[in-house]
């Protein structure tokens, strides 16, 4: 059957073969941080629809790596699409990144003490969240306090009650884990702090050994879906490179969605 949009690296592409796999007849869409790019965001939902139509599977996972707000200028928008998505009946796992994390802290926080945290965020992109929510750009260099009220105020509950109960710090199946940012290659994955599944980066990237399975990850952008042993990082900087990539796994072939 013909590939719409599905690319199949070359083995030449691997250091060497992966062991892990994932069950028979089961297929992983893993697709990277998004960052507020709904319209990227809706065209992948396109592809990995024609995909699905063109090469069917017995079970088809959708696994979402997180970061789905801050940096580009629709978090709003993703939120809601993605709430939509997680009342649909296909199966589908969201996974919690550092931003999204970073936004729920802050609209949760007593707003006595969201100084720092406010600062935090908006030193990372959180800037762009706060105007797709469109709480007065005047706000944001007086008072923190009243940030977080007005955020509170505009944020719907759907979107909070995504970000606090339908976002997982991981999931596993077969010899793959999915995961935001990776993990600490010493702890058994049983025991990663979510904390290191959301923030951890040269620890994880640097280590080169196969782990207790193959991680597929996001967080740090790399130019394309960057597939080793050990690891897949599907993060291809989505706000700044206009790409929003997507790892197609099957068995322990790897394929790549890339919408744009």
């Amino acid at each position: 059957m013909p590939f719409f949009g599905l690319k199949r690296r070359s083995r030449a592409d691997e250091p060497e073969v992966s062991p892990f796999s994932l069950p028979q007849g089961v297929r992983v869409y893993a697709v990277g941080d998004i960052h507020g790019q709904l319209h990227l965001l809706q065209k992948m939902r396109q592809l990995i629809a024609h995909d699905m139509r063109t090469r069917p599977a017995g079970r088809v996972i959708e696994v979402y790596l997180g970061d789905y707000v801050d940096r580009g200028e629709n978090s709003a928008g993703v939120l809601s699409e993605l709430v939509d998505m997680s009342l649909g009946r296909r199966e589908r796992v969201f996974i919690r990144g550092n931003h999204d994390a970073l936004l729920e802290d802050f609209v949760t926080i007593n707003p006595t003490e969201a100084e720092p945290v406010l600062r935090e965020w908006l030193s990372l992109g959180g800037l762009q969240t706060l105007v797709s929510y469109r709480v007065p750009v005047s706000l944001y260099h007086a008072d923190a306090s009243e940030v977080c009220h007005r955020l509170a105020e505009a944020m719907p509950s759907a979107h909070l009650g995504f970000l606090s109960h339908t976002c997982v710090p991981s999931f596993q199946i077969g010899g793959y884990f999915f995961t935001h940012a990776g993990v600490r290659p010493d702890v058994p994955l049983d025991a990663q702090s979510e904390d290191d599944l959301m923030w951890i980066r040269e620890e994880f990237l640097d280590y080169e050994d196969l782990l207790d399975a193959r991680i597929v990850h996001g967080h740090t952008i790399v130019d394309r879906v960057d597939i080793r042993p050990n690891r897949i990082n599907v993060d291809t900087g989505a706000f700044g490179s206009g790409r929003l990539s997507c790892a197609v796994l099957e068995g322990n072939d790897v394929g790549v969605l890339v919408a744009r």
